[in-house]
Formats: C-alpha cells, structure tokens, sequence
C-alpha cells in the first residue's frame, strides 16, 4: 500500500447525527494508517466543524441522496444537481488521484460512480434500510438500487445483521457486517446505575435523534401520557432537531394529551452523554433502527434503554434482556415496560449492569476501527496489484 494514497469518504450529510459520529470515529481511527484522509460532504453543517478540529481535510460540494420521499417530484433536480457534482469532481480529483472511495450511506451513489470513473475500489457502507426505516424509496426502484450497490463495490458493509439481509441478494461474498463503536470512554464517564429506581419522585425519559415521524416521538409521547394517567410521575427529555412544522407538530400533540407540563425540548445536543447519565431510560421508538448507536451510548452510561423489537435494534439489546423490547406502534406495551422497570429495583440494577458490559465488550471504538482498518486494506492492496 502506496503511503502517499488518498482515501474518499463521501458523507451524505453535514450533520452529526450517528452515520456522521461514526464516520468520525473511523477517520479519527486512520490517523496512524500513512494515508491522506479526503471527505467530500454536501453542504454546511457542524460535522464540518468536528473536521476541522480533528485537521481532516474536506471538500464542500453540493450533491444529493438517489432516495427520498419526494419521489416523482424532485427527482429529476436532484438528478441534475448530481451531474453537475460528478462532472466537477472527476475534474477536480483528475489532478489529485484518489486511491479509494468509501462511501459512509446507501443514499448517495456519486462515490460508486466516481469510484468506477477513476478504476479504484469502492467501498459501500450502508447504514440505513430507507424504505423501512425513514420511508423513503430509492428513485431507481429498490430491486435495481440493492444491485447496483453490490456491483459498484468491492466490499459492502452493513451495520447490522438486520441491514444485511435486506440489501443482500446478490453478491453475498462482498458483504461483511461491522457493529458501529461508541465514543471514547473517557467522553462518557461511564458507571452502573444505583438502585431504588422506585423511590424516586420523579421518572426521567429521554428519547434521543432527529425529530422525524419515523423516529417515533410521538410514540413516546402516547406512552407518557398513559404512565402519567396511571400514577407513574415520568418527565420526558426530548433531543433533537427537525422541521419547523414536524416540531410543531409534536408540540400540539403533547398538549393534546395533556403531557405538555411533562416534557423538556432540549433541541440539538452535541454531548448527549450528559443526557443520558441524568435520565432513567432511554426510549429508542424507530419504525426500523439500522444499528441503534443510541442504545449502545446509552448502555455505556449505564442508562437502560427500552426499544422496539425491529431492525437492528434487538441484535444491540440481546445480551442484555428481552425486557427491554417492545412491539412497534404498541405505546401502551411501551410504557408496560417502562413502568415494569421503574418498579422493579433489582431488574432495574441487573439491565443496567449487563447493558453496561455489553457495550465495552462488543462496541468497543477500537474493535470498529480495527475491523474496518482490514478492510480498506485489503481493497487498497487489491486495487494498487490490479493496476501492476
């Protein structure tokens, strides 16, 4: 492997939600790897400042998903906007040659293609269902996407097992799957929960992500209002941002159930340990979580995490206790677990103990690195003999 070889990473976004902490992560991870570190994203946002504090390079272009929920309307600009990004990205990277390109999302294809213009590797990682999970569809239908994926890679990595059998259908050999890593332990300060949960005055919940229907806040809310009406004093932490008009939305529906006294908008956070090592439980209400890295940040506070029973989410939580899951769109079996919980000292103890040594165990930041450190290798050694 050439040390003067340039890695692409292309985010699909400048937020910094979980895809973008863990493309950090990796990154951070590469500094000992003799490879020049290049992340293409499409537009502003605070990821860019984590970039710049790490000194990672970055290149600002504006490029759009191959998926949406505005499917028939604003594909065709969505397309026209790509072409534009390729065509002045193949100009740009022509004069500095890229070894790689990784792409951190199934919803952008322009690192597939950039990958294929210039004869490197291509590496997919894909973090997301989109149908399932953030009801969107890919705009060249699902069937011919999931194809296109394998074809246009050398590796495709999933998150889950969950992830891996919805994309895998053909290609199997080139499909690996990596559990995401937590941050560092020192950020945070991790510790068992103490006992005597049911003494407590007052019940802190907190549900942690983009303000998006297919997060499930309004989920939280019904369940709230159901343990309030049986005598259960919960507050609810609510953390993240959305669209003006969805938070709206969720605002207007708290107060039609009556819950607005009991709930904190806490709006975007960008240390969430400190969130989770003040509440109780962390409540993750996703029609489909990829991976969970909210659970798995949450264990690591010692916080227990009460979820729904779909995607990737019972692959996080299966060493720790079926208690924990809860069938999606059921509220009223979500605030059963809750309120099982929060009576129920010793099963609060034993949850919080064994979901904190679950995640040192198997989402170690160091395990996730090492492991993808292998792969990108591997493709890089390929790729440099191919051309021999």
């Amino acid at each position: 492997m050439s040390s003067r070889s340039t890695l692409l990473f292309v985010s699909h976004s400048a937020n910094f939600y979980g895809a973008e902490r863990s493309l950090l992560d990796l990154l951070i991870g590469l500094r000992d790897f003799g490879c020049r570190v290049l992340v293409l994203v499409p537009g502003p946002g605070p990821l860019l400042g984590k970039l710049e504090d790490a000194q990672i390079e970055y290149l600002q272009i504006p490029y759009r998903n191959w998926a949406g929920s505005d499917y028939g309307l604003l594909a065709p600009f969505r397309i026209m906007v790509n072409v534009v990004a390729y065509a002045r990205l193949a100009r740009l990277l022509a004069r500095e040659p890229v070894s790689l390109v990784y792409s951190n999302t199934a919803v952008v294809p322009i690192g597939a293609l950039l990958a294929r213009r210039f004869g490197v590797p291509h590496i997919w990682h894909l973090r997301e269902f989109v149908e399932k999970d953030i009801g969107a569809r890919f705009y060249l239908g699902g069937g011919l996407a999931r194809k296109l994926i394998a074809r246009l890679s050398e590796r495709v990595i999933c998150n889950s097992e969950a992830v891996r059998s919805d994309y895998e259908q053909l290609q199997s050999e080139k499909f690996a799957t990596v559990y995401n890593g937590i941050l560092s332990y020192s950020e945070f300060k991790p510790g068992t929960k103490k006992s005597g949960i049911s003494e407590k005055n007052e019940i802190v919940l907190c549900i942690v992500g983009a303000l998006a229907i297919h997060k499930g806040q309004e989920e939280a809310l019904r369940a709230l209002a159901l343990l309030r009406k049986d005598g259960v004093n919960a507050k609810l932490r609510i953390v993240g941002k959305g669209s003006v008009r969805y938070v709206r939305c969720l605002r207007r529906f708290a107060k039609k159930l009556g819950v607005q006294q009991a709930v904190v908008w806490e709006g975007y956070c960008s240390d969430v340990s400190k969130i989770y090592q003040e509440s109780d439980i962390t409540l993750i209400c996703s029609r489909a979580e990829a991976f969970g890295r909210t659970a798995v940040e949450s264990m690591a506070a010692g916080t227990p995490v009460i979820g729904s029973n779909s995607g990737g989410l019972p692959e996080i939580l299966e060493d720790v206790g079926p208690e924990l899951l809860y069938t999606p769109e059921d509220h009223a079996m979500l605030a059963s677990q809750i309120k099982n919980l929060v009576t129920d000292d010793l099963l609060y103890q034993t949850l919080s103990a064994r979901g904190y040594r679950s995640a040192y165990a198997r989402f170690t930041k160091d395990r996730y690195v090492s492991e993808l450190k292998h792969i990108i290798s591997r493709e890089l050694v390929r790729g440099e003999a191919s051309v021999l």
